[in-house]
């Protein structure tokens, strides 16, 4: 509904077609998504619980790679922080 919104108030140089393009586009927002059935079957908590901590964790190792491999490729940045003293000698 959107796209053909953009396409009429974009595409088209008469303002009845610009004005229906702005109607397509505001629609959803006057008149709200619509509502899931009621019995519509939820996720159980503990299979939402288990996939949050999944991600969280695949995320930390994803980035702990990112910055390991960059420090690796770009060693002068770890050496730039320990000449400005942003680390602690060890």
């Amino acid at each position: 509904m959107t796209a053909a919104g953009i396409f009429f108030a974009a595409g088209l140089r008469s303002w009845p077609g610009r004005l229906a393009g702005l109607a397509l586009i505001l629609a959803p927002h006057l008149f709200g998504a619509p509502l899931p059935p009621v019995s519509a079957p939820a996720v159980p908590p503990d299979l939402a619980a288990l996939y949050a901590a999944r991600v969280l964790s695949v995320n930390l190792i994803g980035w702990l790679v990112l910055a390991i491999a960059l420090l690796r490729l770009l060693p002068e940045a770890g050496a730039k922080a320990d000449a400005d003293g942003l680390t602690e000698p060890g």
